[in-house]
């Protein structure tokens, strides 16, 4: 299914760039050093505007793409386990930067300058992101010869990212020779339509279990019938939207449920743990939330006044208080920094 961009740019911009952080699980003072400020300079850097926007917010959709893509891949390719974690995160840097690439070129700019994008990088990126890959030769070439096109060099890197255009954009994009996707990453068709795109406001689900737990959520939100933004609260709000406690929520529907607070949810007969679990389940396969890089699909966040919660943290476009309410905190994850 092809890319559809609605409403303003900007907008669209700050949702997949809170979406990427999220994925790419670097703390939010890392992320906003070394890559925050890549996104920055290219909206500083292209012409004001619709088109210029529109650019930006497709190539941010390929690398959001490209980090669920990356998300298990060991990389380099053959790296003995005892060392990819020390080589991780630069690897993930390289991925969104790859993703990136088509909005480094500027109007004007000869299409067939091999060195145009990776000097346009060089230019964008803080030095301090640039001396931190250069530590890793292997991932620097690595990126060097996708953003130069270097054939067989690109190969790594192009095979997630044409990949992640694939599942972005349907047929529009296609591959060049030399960017033939590798076999590990996986054939489109396997995956597609999960293209990390914001899903339309409120799509009710299938699933009459999950759209029970969503209404009951809303109205005990509404009527302040639930614990809200603290270490043991239902909901939280954060930043980057609504956290939905993990088990807490679940195992409260569920208790209302039992005492008969809230009504049974058709297409169940379960009851106390048992509801939980389903009512879990549902939800997820309902993909109102955002995919982390965590296996479990869960999310942490910090709040502002102490504490850690852990959960589902729901797209945008799923309300759960209609105006909003105060931001108690923001995502957050235990990833080395950047020196690491």
């Amino acid at each position: 299914m092809a890319l559809e961009i609605e409403g303003g740019g900007g907008d669209q911009i700050a949702w997949f760039v809170n979406l990427m952080r999220v994925r790419m699980g670097f703390p939010r003072e890392v992320f906003d050093r070394v890559v925050l400020p890549v996104v920055v300079g290219l909206r500083e850097s292209r012409e004001a505007g619709e088109v210029a926007d529109r650019v930006l917010v497709r190539r941010l959709a390929v690398a959001a793409r490209a980090l669920e893509l990356r998300r298990g891949l060991v990389l380099p390719r053959g790296m003995p386990p005892e060392l990819v974690g020390g080589l991780a995160h630069r690897w993930t840097w390289a991925v969104v930067m790859a993703a990136l690439a088509d909005a480094f070129v500027m109007e004007g700019d000869a299409a067939g300058a091999g060195g145009t994008r990776w000097t346009r990088l060089d230019q964008v990126a803080p030095a301090e992101a640039m001396v931190w890959l250069r530590e890793d030769p292997d991932v620097t070439e690595a990126l060097r010869a996708f953003l130069s096109g270097n054939g067989d060099g690109a190969r790594t890197l192009a095979a997630i990212v044409r990949r992640a255009e694939a599942d972005a954009f349907g047929a529009e994009r296609v591959p060049s020779t030399a960017e033939n996707a590798a076999p590990d990453v996986g054939e489109p068709g396997a995956v597609a339509g999960t293209a990390a795109v914001p899903a339309p406001a409120d799509r009710s689900p299938e699933s009459p279990i999950a759209q029970a737990f969503l209404e009951w959520l809303r109205d005990a939100a509404r009527h302040g019938a639930i614990e809200m933004n603290t270490p043991k609260g239902v909901i939280c709000l954060l930043e980057e939207g609504t956290l939905i406690a993990d088990p807490v929520a679940f195992r409260e529907f569920a208790r209302r449920v039992t005492t008969g607070e809230c009504l049974q949810p058709s297409g169940t007969t379960a009851t106390g743990r048992d509801l939980e679990k389903v009512v879990r389940r549902e939800v997820m396969r309902a993909g109102w939330h955002v995919a982390s890089v965590n296996e479990d699909g869960l999310v942490n966040g910090s709040l502002d006044g102490g504490g850690t919660v852990r959960g589902l943290l729901l797209r945008p476009s799923i309300k759960v208080l209609r105006h909003g309410g105060p931001v108690a905190g923001a995502v957050c994850t235990s990833i080395a920094t950047v020196g690491g």
